[in-house]
């Protein structure tokens, strides 16, 4: 990280575990032999209101939203092209083309790991640990990896963020293949750090559902089948982790 840092002139300072301590009024206790790695060049969003904001502009383009949809098969049609998406409630809905936005990716291979975060806030220190204090976004690369930002929307409540982790933390984006060819295009196995990525996936996804082909991006990185070729899919010298 901190070789990262100096390469793209990240500003950042280095710590040690009482310079760590001081810094965020007793917070946080590292281990001896750690270092802390500090920048002021991180942020946190609003979760709940950027979602709003996507669905809104989605809405506004025409589409139709529906929420709380387990999808549960997908079937070829042969007569009139395209599939049909059936859900776990009994509805189905054909498309000309499909983009199947996919959770806990098990349904296709057994590779990825879901990974749970809890954060909470004890009585007493909320105001402490709230947005607008010293209290960091902050990541422990240690085993488990732990991470974890300032307390920003429901103050007091308790948050829970599930989310498909593939073995090298990097998307899945492609066609689906077999019998769909390219009618179908999935994507997901986010790994925890897909939220702000979407707008530039959502742009890349378009190519392929209108043109069957991804325009001026090399998609070879994501591709589904990597992992039969690779279990642990693309090499890295290290996991970046969900940042």
């Amino acid at each position: 990280m901190v070789s990262y840092d100096d390469r793209n002139t990240v500003p950042h300072e280095i710590l040690d575990l009482q310079q760590v301590s001081n810094k965020f009024s007793g917070r946080f206790d590292i281990p001896g032999n750690w270092v802390g790695v500090c920048t002021s060049d991180g942020g946190v969003i609003k979760p709940t209101k950027a979602i709003s904001m996507f669905q809104t502009l989605a809405i506004q383009n025409g589409t139709v939203l529906k929420d709380y949809m387990e999808v549960k098969d997908i079937r070829k049609d042969d007569v009139k092209r395209g599939a049909w998406v059936y859900t776990s409630n009994g509805d189905k809905f054909w498309g000309k083309k499909c983009v199947e936005i996919l959770v806990g990716m098990n349904c296709l291979y057994n590779l990825w790991r879901l990974w749970c975060v809890i954060g909470g806030l004890r009585r007493g220190i909320r105001i402490k640990n709230a947005i607008g204090g010293d209290f960091p976004t902050f990541a422990s690369y240690g085993e488990p990896y732990i991470y974890g930002t300032p307390s920003l929307e429901f103050l007091g409540l308790i948050k829970l963020c599930m989310y498909s982790m593939t073995p090298n933390e990097d998307f899945v984006i492609d066609f689906l293949g077999g019998e769909f060819g390219k009618d179908v295009v999935v994507e997901g196995g986010f790994s925890g750090h897909g939220f702000k990525m979407s707008p530039m996936v959502g742009r890349i996804l378009a190519n392929p559902v209108l043109t069957r082909e991804a325009k001026g991006v090399e998609l070879k990185h994501f591709r589904i089948g990597r992992f039969e070729e690779n279990p642990k899919g693309n090499f890295k010298e290290f996991l970046y982790h969900v940042m």
